[in-house]
């Protein structure tokens, strides 16, 4: 049961940075906060494991 919530918090999060990352104006340390991560690293981590893919890779294709 813990899991399934945990993984709906995830999908928010994960929703959210795609979100804030389709906006040239919010940087990655921005994002990183937003979402309440301690870090940029942990958030750069978070994503990939999500998407496949860093932050920057995803706004590079955005080009």
């Amino acid at each position: 049961m813990h899991y399934h919530a945990e993984r709906g918090n995830d999908q928010c999060r994960e929703n959210l940075a795609l979100l804030h990352l389709r906006d040239p104006q919010c940087s990655l340390a921005e994002v990183s906060h937003l979402l309440g991560f301690a870090d940029t690293s942990s958030f750069n981590r978070a994503f990939k494991r999500w998407t496949g893919m860093t932050p920057g890779q995803f706004r590079d294709g955005l080009r």
